[in-house]
């Protein structure tokens, strides 16, 4: 997530509050400052997360 600034990725730029997602099989990511610099929010969950689960 872009807290400030703005970020260069996948060759698009995000502004700030934008988010951008990674499943676990892609590569690792990188990011790029825009002109105004940036603040970024990362969060790495474990692969089990995004299992379903009912109980």
């Amino acid at each position: 997530m872009v807290t400030s600034g703005q970020m260069r990725l996948r060759g698009q730029t995000m502004p700030r509050m934008a988010c951008a997602f990674a499943s676990p099989d892609e590569p690792a990511q990188t990011f790029v400052a825009g002109e105004q610099g940036l603040d970024v929010l990362v969060l790495q969950f474990p692969a089990s997360a995004l299992e379903v689960t009912i109980d």
